[in-house]
């Protein structure tokens, strides 16, 4: 549970910041987020690079900047097995699903809200990218952020963060199923981390 946690939380940041990019908005928060989704996708086990991968990672960012529905597959595998990793792209809006065995894990980006659930429970979780800019976090990794120049936020960060997957594929989509289950509670995951930060406020006074 723990692995498939990882993985989806580092993924996400990888499909979520695509459409970041796309958004007027900037700040450093955003910025650190997509240091950390480019890193997640640099751990991934890489290949040789060929023609057959270059060209597809081409096609890939020209249908993505053209706002082509895509899908891409790829695996990621260790001691413990192989995880099956799908995330589909439509304009604005992101889905990853992850199986790892028998275990089912999806996520939703539909532009403003991040949610996420494993197939067969009743409860998940969500969280606002708005609430998320809205914290006031000053890490180190924030800090270094400032510092730093800007990164670029464009159509090509999708697929850049993809290039070190394992056998990776990307096709054109037919229409994607990007709707949020009607019949999971989702808890708020920003509102909880908010709680918190108030506590350790009130404790630091």
């Amino acid at each position: 549970m723990k692995k498939v946690s990882l993985i989806l939380g580092g993924l996400f940041l990888i499909t979520v910041l695509a459409g970041c990019g796309k958004n007027e908005k900037s700040d450093s928060g955003e910025q650190v987020d997509l240091k950390l989704a480019k890193e997640s996708a640099e751990s991934l086990p890489k290949e040789d690079t060929g023609e057959n991968k270059s060209g597809m990672m081409e096609k890939l960012k020209n249908s993505i900047s053209k706002g082509k529905k895509m899908k891409c597959t790829y695996k990621i595998s260790d001691e413990n097995g192989a995880t099956e990793v799908t995330t589909y792209a439509q304009g604005e809006k992101y889905k990853t699903e992850v199986n790892l065995g028998q275990m089912k894990t999806v996520s939703v980006f539909d532009g403003d809200v991040m949610y996420s659930w494993s197939a067969g429970q009743k409860v998940g979780t969500k969280m606002a990218m708005d609430c998320i800019n809205s914290l006031d976090i000053k890490n180190e990794a924030t800090k270094e952020a400032d510092g730093e120049a800007s990164l670029n936020k464009d159509d090509d960060n999708f697929a850049d963060a993809l290039s070190g997957a394992e056998n990776l594929n990307c096709e054109d989509a037919g229409d994607v199923d990007f709707s949020i289950p009607d019949d999971i509670k989702f808890s708020d995951q920003c509102e909880m981390l908010k709680s918190q930060q108030k506590i350790l406020e009130n404790l630091n006074k």
